[in-house]
């Protein structure tokens, strides 16, 4: 066998290997769990603090805060707060952590707690239940 044989017979080998590895699925319409997300735009940032158990989400565009604690209503506030980015948040994606679950919608970024209350914040408007 030749340097040349011996080298394709590798790279075969290693493609084989890398087709057979499977890779962590994509976050999906299912679900997931992490502590900062934001809107496809970047618009709308959201933030989960286990340690106080809220989830607070601000719109970059006008500083309007939504704060979403674990069992009562939403409140709304203006400038009080900052959050990065975080991991995009795909329209019609789900964020789920212990007694919250969020949606990202076209029309903006929905909330809701384990007892009910929610929120619904986006570019213009904030509306809370």
């Amino acid at each position: 066998m030749n340097i040349h044989s011996a080298l394709r017979t590798c790279l075969l080998l290693v493609g084989a290997l890398a087709a057979s590895v499977s890779l962590p699925p994509e976050p999906s319409a299912a679900g997931w769990e992490s502590n900062v997300f934001s809107s496809p735009t970047g618009n709308i940032r959201c933030r989960y603090a286990p340690n106080t158990q809220f989830v607070t989400c601000m719109t970059a565009n006008d500083g309007w805060v939504a704060y979403l604690p674990r069992y009562g209503k939403a409140v709304h506030d203006d400038y009080s707060t900052w959050i990065g980015y975080g991991r995009t948040l795909q329209y019609g994606q789900r964020w789920r952590a212990p007694g919250f679950n969020c949606v990202s919608r076209f029309d903006g970024m929905t909330c809701r707690n384990q007892v009910g209350h929610g929120f619904v914040i986006n570019r213009t408007d904030f509306e809370s239940w």
